[in-house]
């Protein structure tokens, strides 16, 4: 049985020790330079990898608009937003709206 052969035009091989270090760099440079540029922000922003929570003070539209312009910024990254107002989820964990405080002494 022959084996095929594969050029990779963009990005690195699923599966090799060097791909997640590479997704954490381009997430970051990414990251840096759009908010660099953007009058609004977001008033947290968390990644992990490539999942990424954020926290919008600002209204749904301008956030919509924050999720377009940052699609634009690479050919084949894309963003998808999903809106909460009370309770979200990012990697497996349940995020409630409302105040953190310490049990304990």
């Amino acid at each position: 049985m022959s084996q095929g052969h594969f050029l990779f035009k963009s990005g690195t091989t699923m599966g090799t020790k060097c791909a997640p270090s590479y997704a954490i760099l381009l997430m970051n440079e990414i990251k840096m330079q759009y908010l660099a540029t953007r009058k609004l922000k977001p008033l947290v922003w968390w990644r992990y990898i490539d999942d990424i929570f954020i926290v919008w003070p600002h209204s749904r539209k301008e956030a919509s608009s924050f999720t377009d312009a940052l699609n634009s910024i690479h050919d084949t990254i894309k963003f998808t937003i999903d809106v909460h107002k009370t309770t979200a989820n990012f990697l497996e964990t349940t995020i409630n709206k409302g105040k953190i405080g310490w049990f304990g002494k």
